[in-house]
């Protein structure tokens, strides 16, 4: 009867009018709470089932999962940043990228009013090049996501999409564009409370690249608090006159970087902003980790595409991740949101 319920045209409906304008209707902390309560009783038993993988046999899913090596990462005031270069499947990740660049990029392919940061990766990439997934699999990334997020996570098939190449170029805005727009504005993302993302710099990223800038946990709570960020009425995105009139500039850490340097950020929790000036485009490889409970209406609205995603036609669902007979629990649960 839930499913039924949930399935409904009516309920797509309401869930989309509750959705519109980053849930203006009922405001963000009031949409994700209700998100929540209902993807808890439509997944609770996944979301138990995972929880308690977690509590109970964490370091018998990693110890399946691979060699756990040295585990020495950790998000502290809501992220952290790995300059060692020497992640499993790293290098092979950044090489097979640069492959997808060539064949990919500097090529405008719509967008709307985000054109200046778009998504390059279709599923016929993330099948032929399995680094992209044995890096997002690894224990040396997953032991720091699953102790940060308390659970077994799984990547998003939903926007944002679990895996993006995302390119940010200055070239590709419009040309009628006067001042930062959508995602190059502060915001806290809503799909899902607590939420993981791992950023690798595939190319070199400097000042003029447009670096992923965060302010951390701490700072951007004492933003909401003055701001009431979240609430009916406030905006979702917020410019930096507003931002640093409740905090100082020097709190804000820039992305900018070597290729090769992770970020492992909770964007759930920090505000970020992006893809600023990029006068020198920029390469990313984004990783979005969520629950299988999330705080959106993601998976009612943007359900997994019937067939793999092949052009630039969906450019916010995936098909399912590709599943072998020899992976791992671990990975499969990451992988497939509805393995058990």
């Amino acid at each position: 009867m839930l499913g039924t319920l949930w399935n409904n045209p009516l309920t797509r409906s309401a869930a989309a009018r509750i959705e519109k304008g980053h849930n203006k209707l009922l405001g963000i902390r009031r949409t994700m709470r209700l998100a929540k309560t209902l993807s808890k009783v439509r997944n609770a038993s996944a979301w138990r089932v995972r929880r308690e993988l977690y509590d109970d046999h964490v370091d018998r899913l990693l110890a399946e999962n691979g060699p756990v090596g040295s585990d020495t990462i950790e998000l502290r005031d809501g992220w952290a940043v790995d300059h060692s270069k020497s992640l499993p499947h790293l290098e092979r990740l950044i090489a097979d990228a640069q492959e997808i660049i060539k064949e990919r990029g500097g090529v405008f392919r719509g967008g709307g009013e985000r054109s200046f940061f778009q998504q390059i990766l279709t599923d016929e990439h993330v099948a032929r090049y399995p680094s992209i997934l044995d890096f997002a699999t690894s224990n040396a990334i997953l032991a720091p996501v699953m102790r940060y997020m308390k659970t077994v996570p799984t990547l998003s098939v939903s926007k944002p999409l679990g895996v993006r190449l995302a390119e940010s170029d200055a070239r590709l805005a419009p040309p009628d564009q006067r001042g930062y727009a959508e995602s190059q504005l502060f915001h806290r993302d809503y799909h899902d409370d607590p939420m993981v993302y791992v950023v690798v710099a595939l190319r070199d990223v400097t000042r003029q690249s447009g670096p992923f800038s965060i302010l951390p946990a701490s700072a951007s709570r004492t933003v909401t608090e003055k701001l009431r960020y979240g609430s009916r009425g406030v905006p979702y995105r917020l410019t930096d006159d507003a931002v640093y009139s409740a905090v100082d500039r020097s709190a804000l850490f820039e992305f900018a970087c070597p290729a090769g340097s992770v970020l492992f950020v909770d964007s759930s929790a920090c505000f970020h902003y992006g893809s600023r000036d990029a006068i020198i485009p920029r390469y990313l490889m984004m990783y979005a980790y969520v629950s299988v409970c999330r705080t959106d209406f993601g998976d009612l609205l943007r359900p997994e595409c019937e067939r793999p995603v092949t052009d630039d036609s969906a450019r916010t669902r995936r098909a399912k991740y590709p599943v072998g007979p020899n992976d791992s629990r671990l990975r499969r649960l990451v992988l497939d949101r509805h393995a058990t």
